[in-house]
Formats: C-alpha cells, structure tokens, sequence
C-alpha cells in the first residue's frame, strides 16, 4: 500500500482474494463513502464526527477543556469516570494504552478509575477503598442523557460518598463533579444546570461510539497523555478525514474492503500486546454495534497474541472452516526505562533457551504473531494484518478516524442504518421494568 510514513504511520497488508481477482468491493465501499460524505446515508444527521477534529480544534470550548484538564490534573489525587458503552471503552482504551492495568501505580498525576459500566458492588467497593485514600477526588460523568441504569447507579453512590466527604456540604461536593453531556436537555443536564457542575457537549450529530475524539474520550486522553499530545491526535484524524477525499485506496477504504470481501460470520481481532486490550474491545463496540441490525453483520471478537494462542489457537488453526477470518493489529511495544529485555544465558542454569540467547522479547512478540499469521493462513482462515504505533498520538488518532469510516462503510454497504442500535434499547427497558417490579408480584 502506498503510504505517507512521516504522516499517518499506518500500514496495512490484506491478502489478495484466494478465489476473486481482488476488486469485487471496491465499487460498493466507493458508492458507501459517497452517500456517507454526501449525507445521502441513512441514518445521516449523525455523521458530524467526519469533519469534527477540524471543527473542535477551533472552538472556544476546546480551550476550555484544555484549561480545565490542567485544573483537574493539579488539583486532585483521583478521577473516577461514570460511563458505558462509548462513554467508557475510548478512556479506559486510552488509560490502558498508557500504562495498562498498572497504569495508577506507574505514572504520575490522578489516578484514574472507570466506573458505571456493569452492577457488581464488589468493583464499587474496591473503588471507593481506594478514594478513602485521596485527600481530594472528582467525578467525571459521561452520558448523553444520564438515563442509562448503570452509570446512573455509579453516580448516585459516588455522590453520595463525596457528600459524606464534605459532611453534606452540596457546594463543597459539586466543586468536584464534571459532566460531559447533551448541550441542552435530558437528566445529566439538567442536573448540571442546577448544581453548578462544569460540563462539556456531546454534539446532537456525533453518537455514542463515534464519539471517542469529543470530549467524551478528550478528557481522559488529556489527563493521561497531557493536553499538548489532544491536538496530536485530533490533527490525526484530520488526517485520516482527508486522505478518504484524496486517495481512492486510503486505508479506511482498503480496511472495510477487506471485511466485506469474506463470507465469514465472525471477525477475530488479534493484538499484539496487552495494552491494546481495550483498543480492541473499543472496535467491537463500534463494528457490532454499527453492523449487526437486521440480521446482519460480521460479529467481532478478539484476543491477545500469543495469550489467547494457549486457549484458541487450536480453533482458529483447525477449526470450523468458513466461519472466521483474522485481523492482526500490531503496534510496536511501549518504550520502557531499560530499553528492551534481552534473554541471556545465566550460568549454571540450562533454561532450554540456548538457541535464543540475544534475542529480545520485542523480537519474540513479532515472531509469534508471524507465527500464527503463517499457522492460521494455512489452516484456511484469511489473515490481514494492520501497523501502527498506538502510544503515538497522531497515529493513534488516524487509526480511529479511520475506523469510524470503515464501520459506517460497511453498514452502508449491507443496508443497515450505521449509527442506531435498536437492539440495545429492548433489554434496558425489561431491565428497568423488572427491577421496578421486584416485590410487586
């Protein structure tokens, strides 16, 4: 693929059809990306977030974020995030792309808690342990409506333990809530308005999976990565917004052409690292939730190489046939205080590694994932692979901004609305139903 280096430092390698001459797609992903610029798609006063990096590094309210990330950073010890859904995997992907699940206890500045995204106390528990511990902590409160159960439960508990903090004190306690939220209406907002809360906008045209480069997913990037690296990853996308309206095979294109080439059920997104946990879990999110209307749709589900080769790799070597094909996502390991580790023959210890000595664990990273690249392309499931630095934030930037493009493609291409999801409202409803009805029987 003919690719800037210097300016998107994503590359991807997709294998040429095993039965077509390669082109089959190619005129459905441009007829896509059409009505998708054009606003002619269904579903098409939520395609704001196209242009929206280009948008938001001009706004006031940006500046006021930034100014407001610097606050928040200098003045607390803890930042515990309410949310679900998009309004949680992009700063919880963020969070652990920086440091992974040690992320708190490696690095400097407020440490950092997700909250609101499922019902088990235990986890709630073990939250506020950890904030009896802070002198001062704040809450960040993501939700478009603040009618979602879960986030909404999180955040009353939470306040209700900040009150206890400032023994009742509701003006104390609301100096240390933030919420970002619809501009105009709905609970979270109205609640803001009435308690004085710092708040942020979730734009009417971006939803919530297409929402990671808004505030929404700005300000745990900023407290993580610092607010000069924000407009790193905004010019980014930008990017990435750009070379779709310049280049016929930019990578957005190629990546949603080859998912639309396979007539495969599952899509299986293997990574490299365990940092990329979550970039991973952000992407099922975003293709399942944008796809899977109507009974259609590639399910996406994922791993960590070469983990999960200890558990599926034998069903993804030898395996049902026609059911999955891979995409390797690979990015270089995250720079560490001593360099790479390299093994070394330790004396009077036979270790079997003889043959391996000087070698580095980045070098037997990379020679696992070509190992099950090589495995599971002969096994008979296709294999694409895609390159780009994560801990770099323009290049991280461009691969979302792409992502979000190949997600609408695709769903435009089978015939599905790309930005509602129906199929999430019904078992809220039940959920919600069912718990105000307990004892009413």
């Amino acid at each position: 693929m003919a690719n800037n280096e210097n300016m998107r430092k994503v590359t991807c390698e997709f294998p040429p059809h095993a039965e077509h001459n390669g082109n089959d797609n190619w005129e459905a992903v441009n007829t896509a990306w059409k009505a998708l610029k054009g606003k002619s798609c269904a579903g098409a006063e939520m395609t704001d977030w196209l242009h929206w990096p280009e948008k938001y590094l001009n706004s006031a309210e940006y500046n006021m974020l930034k100014k407001t990330i610097e606050e928040i950073y200098r003045k607390y010890e803890a930042i515990v995030f309410v949310g679900i859904g998009g309004s949680y995997l992009t700063g919880k992907m963020f969070t652990d792309i920086k440091g992974g699940e040690l992320y708190n206890s490696l690095y400097g500045g407020p440490k950092c808690y997700f909250l609101g995204y499922d019902m088990d106390a235990s986890n709630l528990e073990d939250v506020l342990s950890e904030l009896e511990n802070c002198k001062d902590w704040a809450i960040v409160y993501i939700s478009k409506s603040g009618g979602t159960f879960e986030p909404a439960a999180a955040f009353n508990i939470l306040y209700s333990n900040l009150l206890k903090d400032f023994s009742g004190n509701k003006g104390e306690a609301n100096k240390r809530v933030y919420a970002i939220t619809d501009a105009e209406k709905g609970i979270l907002k109205n609640m803001a308005n009435e308690n004085g809360w710092t708040s942020f906008v979730i734009p009417d045209g971006i939803g919530g999976r297409f929402s990671g480069l808004t505030p929404v997913g700005l300000m745990p990037f900023g407290l993580v990565n610092g607010v000069g690296e924000m407009e790193e990853l905004l010019l980014g996308a930008q990017e990435a917004t750009y070379d779709c309206y310049s280049d016929a095979k930019a990578f957005a294109f190629q990546y949603a052409e080859w998912r639309l080439r396979h007539n495969h059920a599952v899509e299986y997104l293997a990574t490299n690292s365990a940092r990329l946990t979550y970039l991973v879990e952000w992407m099922k999110q975003l293709f399942g939730e944008t796809e899977g209307k109507e009974g259609k749709g590639i399910f996406p589900t994922s791993g960590v190489f070469p983990r999960d080769l200890h558990s599926l790799g034998q069903f993804l070597q030898e395996g049902l046939r026609g059911l999955i094909f891979e995409t390797q996502i690979i990015s270089p390991f995250a720079e560490t205080n001593e360099g790479d580790y390299v093994l070394e023959q330790i004396p009077g210890l036979k270790d079997g590694l003889d043959k391996f000595y000087g070698r580095t664990l980045a070098e037997a990273g990379e020679a696992a994932m070509h190992g099950a690249y090589v495995a599971h392309t002969k096994g008979g499931n296709p294999c694409g692979i895609i390159r780009f630095d994560a801990h770099d934030s323009r290049a991280l930037g461009y691969f979302m901004q792409s992502m979000f493009i190949s997600a609408a493609i695709c769903a435009i291409v089978l015939g599905v609305n790309p930005f509602d999801q129906p199929g999430v409202e019904l078992h809220k409803q039940v959920m919600k139903e069912t718990l105000a009805n307990l004892g009413n029987e």
